[in-house]
């Protein structure tokens, strides 16, 4: 994002459209593969499940990149990643799904590391109060996300998925690039580079991985084994831009370790 040539919502238009070759490719690939029996599951459809997955998945992205822009890099990023406090809470109220003391300890010792990692690393000062809401509406639209997702892929391939998300949430982008001030075109196809990184790296293969993970585990852990994301952008941003983590940053690190390692025992353990 930060080597992007074009505004935070064009730049998230480029990203999804860019990948829906590639998912279609794998899911044209997968239907091939398929046997008979399987390949109900395998095609879908724009259904209610994916679209919502596309709407809030564009919303996610929006919202996040407004964050950014209003309020400090810490703020936003720790306001989104309250996410597996959403999820815990919807998969509680919707569909049922019990927590033990073990996976509630191991939430709030990582949302714990996740506040220790990223408390000293704003950038531009403490931001604005509409800069932090808009992190919080992150949170709230990356959850909506995931438990799509989860839900979808009980029935769907992760390319079916992939695929269905990235139509769906491309219009959705669209409008937004179109009502953010600045171009939605570049003005040179050669410094697309960044985003072309980011529709086959974040978008393939991340959101790609996401998927695929989410149809073998809960969404509440899923999303909270997402809470690693801060903690390797902190070891990444240290050769990439010299933001050496200290060792507030290092103690939250090792928290986020051992909240996943806490909540991989929690499922385990009846």
């Amino acid at each position: 994002m930060r080597w992007s040539p074009l505004p935070p919502s064009a730049t998230a238009l480029w990203r999804v459209a860019l990948a829906i070759p590639l998912w279609a490719l794998a899911l044209v690939v997968s239907e091939r593969r398929a046997s008979p029996k399987a390949s109900a599951t395998t095609g879908a459809t724009l259904q209610t499940p994916l679209v919502l997955a596309g709407l809030f998945f564009a919303a996610d992205l929006c919202l996040w990149h407004v964050s950014i822009l209003r309020t400090s890099v810490a703020n936003a990023t720790l306001l989104a990643n309250l996410a597996p406090l959403v999820v815990a809470a919807a998969s509680f109220l919707l569909f049922r799904e019990r927590f033990g003391r073990l996976h509630l300890a191991a939430l709030a010792l990582s949302l714990g590391g996740v506040t220790l990692l990223l408390g000293g690393r704003g950038e531009g000062g403490a931001g604005t109060l509409s800069g932090d809401l808009y992190g919080i509406a992150t949170a709230f639209a990356y959850a909506g996300y995931l438990l799509s997702v989860e839900r979808a892929r009980r029935r769907h391939s992760t390319a079916a998925v992939m695929t269905a998300v990235g139509l769906a949430a491309t219009p959705a982008l669209l409008l937004a690039a179109i009502l953010e001030p600045g171009p939605v075109l570049p003005a040179s196809w050669a410094a697309m580079g960044p985003v072309l990184a980011l529709a086959v790296v974040a978008q393939g293969f991340g959101q790609g991985a996401v998927a695929f993970g989410l149809a073998r585990l809960p969404a509440s852990f899923g999303s909270l084994v997402l809470l690693l994301q801060p903690v390797l952008a902190a070891l990444l941003a240290w050769p990439l831009f010299g933001e050496r983590p200290g060792g507030l940053e290092a103690a939250g690190g090792v928290a986020v370790l051992v909240g996943i390692a806490l909540a991989q025992r929690a499922r385990v353990v009846p």
